[in-house]
């Protein structure tokens, strides 16, 4: 299990090709501690992390999905997070700034969360974007 470090977390490199395994601990003088460095469970659950919320796991956040992989297994972890209502919040974002060009207002980030929870499908959010009134009046439809 991964144990909570008592000064900053580092990445050797940044967060756009970090490493799993490259996030250590460090003290306030910057040396880098390779002995913490995450392997095994945490580092799979850190990886996911990474590439599905981009962002560093806390250590309450690895222990306890490194701890459900037994039982889980790695799929099931995947899933749930890929599932959870942060990745999902990242997509519905990215939806409202390619196709609307403005962040998400919390009711309708919340509302397509909800949608996609309950069966909807990413390919439908994006239909449904890209066939409202607030995409189409701000398109050149002429050009089109």
């Amino acid at each position: 299990m991964l144990h909570a470090p008592t000064t900053n977390v580092f990445a050797e490199r940044n967060l756009f090709s970090v490493n799993p395994i490259t996030v250590v601990f460090s003290d306030s003088t910057g040396t880098i501690d390779v002995a913490n460095s995450l392997v095994g469970p945490p580092a799979f659950v850190q990886a996911l992390y990474l590439d599905v919320l981009g962002r560093i796991g806390t250590v309450g956040e690895i222990n306890a999905w490194a701890s459900a992989l037994p039982t889980m297994g790695q799929t099931g972890v995947a899933d749930a997070i890929l599932h959870s209502p942060e990745a999902l919040g990242r997509i519905i974002d990215s939806f409202y700034l390619r196709f609307l060009g403005r962040q998400s207002d919390a009711g309708g980030r919340a509302g397509w969360i909800s949608f996609l929870q309950n069966g909807g499908t990413e390919e439908q959010v994006e239909s449904r974007f890209l066939s409202s009134t607030e995409y189409i009046s701000h398109i050149n439809v002429d050009f089109v």
